[in-house]
């Protein structure tokens, strides 16, 4: 599985038709980019303002909020997490560590408290807050899609596992018995 390429086309795939019936902020950012297609000098500038760890070759979308598409505000979906410029705005607790990685989340719901917030549920229980005002729908609904993904890959990995011979040394692959052979080739 290409992984860049299902991420990229889950995020890509989301329409606010699909949002408006199960949020109540359902936009989809201004634009909404495969991370081939986007500009070279809008990635450094997500790069630069919120994106600092991640590589050009790990971006799967771009979800940019500006106006005359600089990059500088927006979402980041790469291989390995999401980034944003306005998580940590609001946030009480301190900053939350970019990127939020797919690894380490459960699945993202709407805030009971303010709908301008997502509720982020790590594995272990833990639960973080992060502001994406008028994204909400968009945030949720793509995470959630990128996670349940993600465990599909990972049981059809554990059922291959599963169908592949033993692992470790064949039986065809067994060192001789000691004798002549056996001291001249593993015993130089």
């Amino acid at each position: 599985m290409d992984k860049k390429k299902m991420i990229g086309d889950i995020v890509t795939s989301i329409t606010d038709k699909e949002l408006k019936k199960d949020y109540f902020y359902n936009a989809v950012p201004l634009a909404v980019i495969l991370g081939k297609d986007a500009k070279e000098g809008t990635l450094w500038a997500a790069f630069a303002s919120y994106a600092p760890g991640c590589k050009m070759i790990e971006v799967a979308a771009i979800c940019d909020n500006t106006i005359l598409g600089s990059g500088k505000k927006g979402i980041l979906f790469s291989t390995e997490g999401i980034y944003g410029s306005m998580f940590n705005k609001n946030r009480k607790q301190g900053p939350i560590a970019m990127p939020i990685k797919y690894e380490e989340l459960d699945s993202a719901r709407p805030s009971p408290r303010d709908k301008s917030e997502v509720e982020l549920v790590f594995k272990g229980g833990r639960v973080e807050k992060i502001y994406v005002y008028t994204y909400t729908g968009f945030v949720i609904t793509a995470l959630n899609r990128i996670l349940e993904e993600l465990k599909r890959e990972k049981e059809r990995e554990k059922e291959e596992n599963k169908k592949s011979p033993i692992k470790g040394r064949m039986p065809g692959n067994r060192r001789p018995a000691p004798g002549k052979y056996y001291e001249k080739v593993y015993l130089k």
